[in-house]
């Protein structure tokens, strides 16, 4: 009932979109579960053990290590209860052996000086790393692609038709061919899966983030989450950062500056932000399915189609990847996780044993909705 009138700040909806997200939703809460969870929980821990060292390999070489930080992040609370129940959460999660530190209101404020004297404490994970241009970070992996003989090419992936030997698609060059396919379009990826007849549940939350100046004498040194509020405001090279929480409506709907004003009002009286230094509030598309986890795996015959979950914007695929994997519904974890899935990919469509070798799940060609399996994460 707490989202039912439509005014908090971490979810909103278009109620014009409600009847479209309804069975996807009733499925969400169904894999909301604490059995459910768990079994999440187990599916994408061979990705989130492995994110970091797949990252640094490409980070490297790419010379992009000065935009990965070590230091963790906050959670940053001004509620005692809150903060009593996330003490309780992070102590529930002692089996993953994670590193963190409860933090008092002197202490949060030791390393965060800027932030509104009246909170109470935080929780500071120390196991992650943070990147300050995300977008600077993936061309610098698509330069290191094409230094080592890789070749981007524009091409229309709706046009994708089974021909002999293998998949076609029209490109600016021309008809490419190859033998399979790696799927890997995030929100658009229904347009090639609905006409071989798959119906994947896959929904979309969109989110914004906005840009804000510092104020002088201030400096925000790690990501904070305001978990209440559900934004995040982070250090970038292009500012402040402050990402919101997740709307439900249409994925072409146009912008709506609703739920980003709400969290603006919000981190105000958290921490200090100047003006905005965004024309307009970037708009991103999370592409997710009920329990979370992606779709990975060779499609069964006829049709060789893999789906990796989307990455981050790029351009468009190469004549090297080819529908015969698939990988979708990162939800917003498209950067810092999904690393091992285009390795998964390729291992996939060379022939090659996969890194656990358990076969992957994926739903088989059928004109019904299908209730996905709530591990579909296999290595």
């Amino acid at each position: 009932m707490r989202y039912g009138l439509n005014q908090q700040s971490d979810v909103r909806y278009s109620l014009r979109h409600l009847p479209k997200a309804g069975p996807w939703l009733l499925q969400y809460w169904r894999h909301s579960s604490p059995k459910g969870l768990a079994a999440a929980t187990r599916a994408m821990l061979p990705l989130i053990e492995r994110c970091v060292s797949e990252h640094l390999a490409l980070a490297r070489p790419a010379n992009m290590l000065q935009l990965i930080a070590d230091g963790g992040w906050l959670e940053a609370f001004n509620d005692p209860q809150a903060f009593d129940f996330a003490q309780r959460a992070a102590a529930d999660l002692r089996d993953y052996q994670l590193n963190y530190r409860v933090l008092d209101r002197a202490e949060l404020l030791a390393l965060e000086p800027g932030l509104h004297p009246e909170v109470v404490g935080g929780l500071h994970w120390l196991d992650p790393k943070t990147v300050s241009d995300p977008g600077g970070l993936t061309r610098g992996y698509a330069e290191l692609f094409k230094q080592r003989g890789g070749q981007f090419v524009i091409g229309d992936a709706l046009s994708l038709t089974q021909v002999e030997g293998g998949w076609q698609v029209h490109s600016e060059l021309g008809p490419i061919t190859a033998q399979e396919v790696v799927v890997a379009l995030g929100p658009q990826a229904s347009g090639i899966f609905e006409p071989l007849g798959y119906r994947i549940p896959l929904a979309i939350k969109r989110g914004y983030h906005m840009h804000y100046a510092a104020l002088p004498g201030t400096r925000l040194q790690h990501p904070i989450l305001d978990p209440v509020g559900g934004y995040v405001l982070a250090p970038m090279v292009g500012g402040i950062r402050l990402t919101t929480g997740i709307e439900f409506a249409d994925c072409d709907d146009p912008i709506n500056e609703i739920q980003l004003r709400r969290c603006e009002a919000l981190a105000r009286n958290f921490y200090p932000l100047g003006e905005r230094l965004d024309a307009e509030p970037w708009l991103g598309r999370r592409p997710c399915l009920p329990d979370m986890c992606p779709v990975i795996g060779p499609a069964p015959p006829p049709w060789p189609v893999v789906q990796l979950r989307p990455r981050p914007p790029r351009p468009d695929p190469g004549p090297g990847e080819r529908p015969t994997a698939s990988a979708d519904g990162h939800r917003r974890n498209a950067l810092h996780r999904p690393h091992p899935l285009p390795r998964r990919a390729l291992q996939l469509t060379d022939g090659e044993p996969p890194c656990r070798p358990r076969p992957p799940r994926f739903p088989p060609p059928s004109k019904r909705p299908f209730t996905p399996p709530s591990t579909r994460v296999k290595w």
